[in-house]
């Protein structure tokens, strides 16, 4: 497998992705099968439980009978763990699902190149020639989404039924007659399965109805009605036009894929919801998701809704625990005097708080280089939130609690509306990373204009203007920090987002309370 993991990271490389894929490999030769798999494909064989379908039929038993064929490389498996955790890394579940480094839901796998050194391999696990029986019916080779709501045995019956029901096409779905594979596809999409879904179906045995003929048959049926529903409904609008050149196409009878498909493309490029059995078949681009059957965060989203929802849920909760650090740090800080005394009367404790200040600045460096290894990240997450924290409480503590208390207030109201208004925008397509560079400038103004005012004290005037220029700019950091959570941050990078989002809360609030005690003053 060294080549096509050459490639596939050559190609992964060449775009900028670090990605990675399964792969599942099935040989059939003079009677024998041999399968190799790398992560959790799978292969199975679909065989005859009886030799008649009247002898199924009068033991209410489905015909066919699954035999897994590749145990596929999970992490959760004792040996597969084990390699993981002497290479260096650590099995944890997440999402309801064994990960390697709390990510990656397999411990093989083509590309993945950040988790090689973790014990994720390349090399396939190989089941050797075994004979095909005389009742193996199919060769099933599905990728692991089919099974997020189906189980091995459904797959066969599912086979079962079209085979059994194909000759009279009797409460069977339309796509069912075009293609094996589809079928199994569109009935795990049907039952709720939201991950990305491929299947090769390989009949051992001749099929009792030709596929040319069904599929013939569907394509002239489906052209008939998409016809028939746009001549008689009106409700199918086009954007700039009416509908008399695609009518005069459509009123042509066709028999063949292509024409279908051109007929397909037409209808979603010009916007047209296309149903079937007062059911939607399929919707313009950016309304539904079909891979994930669930309303995406953002349009164009090309991953999971579920795990984007899971990251977002994990680092939220993780500047929750921040945040509670911080108000029961700084609440101790002003609330226990002599803390504030030492601080500010003795030359240990001026110098403690000078060490205060630039330890989470100093500890952001390794934080942002081990962000993705456990436990040290969240070893120095501990210690960049205690430090802060502690230099937040001391600026509290020289501050009338009225202040305090508005500016709490006020950073509440301001980062809820924020957050809500950003999911809001990102979801109607509005995108914010523009905003990077503009920030990256005013954060270096911000920090002149704090140089210079320690070096010369300024005035109240000032002093308030400076506050409303930094609430603003972090204020805007909120949005594009919860743009980027939203869409960029990938899995493991979840301590980072948090910091990230952690320091404009905090930065906000302190912004808030500058200008509000120069105000107050």
């Amino acid at each position: 497998m060294q080549l096509p993991q050459f490639c596939f990271v050559q190609e992964a490389s060449n775009q900028k992705l670090d990605s990675g894929s399964t792969a599942t490999i099935a040989l059939i030769a003079d009677g024998q099968l041999m399968v190799a798999s790398i992560g959790d494909s799978k292969a199975l064989l679909c065989s005859e439980r009886f030799e008649t379908l009247d002898e199924a039929r009068a033991t209410l038993v489905k015909l066919y009978r699954e035999q897994g064929r590749s145990p596929g490389s999970s992490p959760s498996r004792e040996d597969e763990k084990i390699r993981v955790e002497a290479a260096g890394g650590y099995v944890t579940e997440w999402a309801g699902v064994p990960r390697v480094n709390g990510q990656l839901a397999v411990s093989r796998s083509i590309g993945d190149l950040s988790y090689k050194s973790y014990g994720v391999i390349s090399a396939p696990e190989v089941m050797d020639w075994q004979p095909l029986a005389a009742n193996d019916s199919y060769l099933v080779v599905p990728s692991d989404g089919i099974f997020e709501k189906l189980e091995l045995q459904d797959v066969c019956d599912r086979l079962w039924e079209v085979n059994n029901r194909t000759s009279s096409g009797a409460g069977l779905p339309s796509y069912c007659s075009i293609s094996l594979a589809e079928c199994l596809v569109n009935t795990a999409f049907e039952k709720g399965s939201m991950d990305n879904m491929a299947a090769v179906v390989v009949p051992l045995k001749p099929n009792p109805v030709s596929q040319s003929q069904a599929r013939e048959k569907f394509t002239s049926d489906k052209t008939a009605e998409f016809a028939s529903g746009l001549q008689m409904k009106n409700t199918y609008a086009l954007p700039y036009g009416t509908f008399g050149p695609l009518q005069l196409k459509l009123a042509q009878p066709s028999s063949t894929i292509f024409n279908e498909l051109l007929i397909l493309s037409q209808l979603l490029i010009a916007g047209v919801d296309i149903h079937e059995s007062g059911k939607m078949w399929n919707q313009s681009y950016g309304k539904h998701d079909l891979e994930s059957a669930q309303t995406p965060l953002y349009p164009m989203m090309m991953e999971s809704p579920e795990l984007r929802w899971s990251f977002i849920r994990k680092v939220y909760s993780i500047i929750s625990i921040q945040l509670l650090v911080t108000i029961a740090v700084a609440a101790t800080v002003v609330t226990v005097h002599p803390i504030s005394v030492f601080f500010t009367t003795t030359g240990l404790g001026f110098a403690l708080y000078i060490l205060l200040i630039f330890t989470p600045l100093i500890v952001m460096c390794p934080l942002y280089y081990y962000h993705q290894k456990h436990p040290v990240n969240y070893l120095l997450l501990g210690i960049f939130t205690v430090s802060l924290a502690c230099a937040v409480g001391l600026t509290c503590a020289f501050t009338s609690g009225k202040v305090i208390l508005e500016s709490v207030i006020l950073t509440s109201v301001v980062v809820i509306s924020l957050t809500l208004y950003t999911f809001w925008a990102a979801k109607r397509g509005q995108d914010f990373n523009f905003l990077g560079p503009f920030l990256f400038g005013a954060v270096i103004v911000l920090m002149v204009f704090s140089f210079i005012q320690i070096l010369f004290p300024l005035g109240k005037i000032s002093v308030m203007i400076y506050g409303c220029l930094a609430s603003i700019i972090f204020c805007a950091y909120i949005v594009y920090d919860t743009d980027n959570l939203i869409k960029r941050h990938s899995y493991d990078e979840y301590i980072w987002a948090a910091v990230s989002l952690y320091l404009d809360v905090i930065n906000l609030f302190l912004s808030l309370l500058t200008l509000l005690r120069a105000a107050d003053s």
